[in-house]
């Protein structure tokens, strides 16, 4: 089947299934014409390309912010409980490193600053498991 007549079976298909019927109706040979001489294929593989680039970009983007955030929280508190004169047992330190969650380490950073001891700390984080 050549392009034209593939055109045209889609075309009559979809004003046959009422989709959009009523408007390729009215402009069939409009609608025709932009598929036919229009329609670039390579043009829209880089528009393609390009809008999943983009996609990707901002994923990366926001996954590396959130990265970037837990790296600085589990430094911050792990430098404010060494700060405090308390020795951070090498469990805590661990815990604390692996700590995938930065709520969760806003949470224990609130804690130290409202006075926790890194004792105190650890001892919750084992009740919590």
């Amino acid at each position: 089947m050549v392009l034209t007549e593939a055109v045209d079976h889609a075309v009559s298909r979809c004003i046959q299934e009422d989709v959009l019927k009523h408007f390729l109706t009215r402009h069939r040979a409009e609608v025709t014409n932009v598929i036919l001489e229009e329609y670039n294929e390579e043009l829209h593989e880089k528009t393609l390309y390009e809008q999943g680039r983009a996609a990707g970009i901002r994923e990366g983007q926001a996954t590396g912010r959130k990265e970037g955030k837990i790296s600085s929280l589990r430094k911050t508190l792990l430098h404010y409980l060494s700060r405090t004169g308390n020795p951070v047992s090498d469990r805590l330190k661990d815990r604390i490193l692996s700590e995938p969650d930065p709520d969760m380490l806003e949470k224990w950073l609130d804690m130290a600053f409202g006075g926790a001891s890194a004792q105190e700390l650890e001892n919750v984080l084992n009740e919590k498991g």
